[in-house]
């Protein structure tokens, strides 16, 4: 009997960390969605994504943008620094969560990012983390706050016309 219950509380414990890894699509499709638009140069569905008063932190100046309007003044800033260091065709790649963290209706997600563009021509890429912060409002997840923790730039590796680079691997924990 102590050797089933052994087994039992073993096998729980399993399937409760199975669940706690499996991703929350309704929490990653915000994420997705901002994303999805910003690629798209959709900037009013990927402001969507966000609340009222998001913050954001960003590597372009000032870096930090927070509240009412926070998403289009970051917007227009990411625009002047893009057209100043000669940047177009910018889109960032997403790769798998590496954690996700629901606590009612407050998420925490990291996953791993890349940043692809042309630099005078040149293909570039960054690789980077994302942090997202979200919290569920009456109409679903949206975004309460990002940061974005990138990697010095360095030109692309040679890889088919028009597909993005993949997001660096994870590093390994310490």
């Amino acid at each position: 009997m102590k050797m089933f219950a052994g087994v039992l509380c073993l096998a729980m414990a399993g399937a409760a960390t199975a669940r706690a890894a499996e991703p929350n699509s309704a929490v990653l499709t915000p994420i997705h969605q901002f994303i999805g638009s910003f690629n798209k140069g959709d900037l009013a569905t990927a402001r969507a994504t966000h609340a009222a008063d998001a913050s954001i932190q960003d590597e372009v100046p000032p870096h930090v943008w927070r509240g009412p309007g926070a998403f289009d003044a970051w917007a227009a800033d990411l625009g002047k620094a893009s057209k100043a260091a000669g940047m177009t065709d910018e889109s960032v790649a997403l790769g798998k969560p590496l954690r996700i963290e629901v606590d009612g209706d407050a998420a925490y997600v990291v996953a791993a990012t890349a940043f692809n563009y042309r630099q005078h021509g040149r293909r570039m890429t960054e690789a980077a983390r994302m942090v997202f912060s979200l919290h569920q409002e009456p109409a679903g997840w949206k975004i309460s706050a990002w940061a974005w923790a990138g990697e010095a730039p360095h030109p692309a590796a040679a890889h088919r016309a028009g597909a993005a680079a993949p997001p660096a691997a994870p590093a390994a924990k310490p």
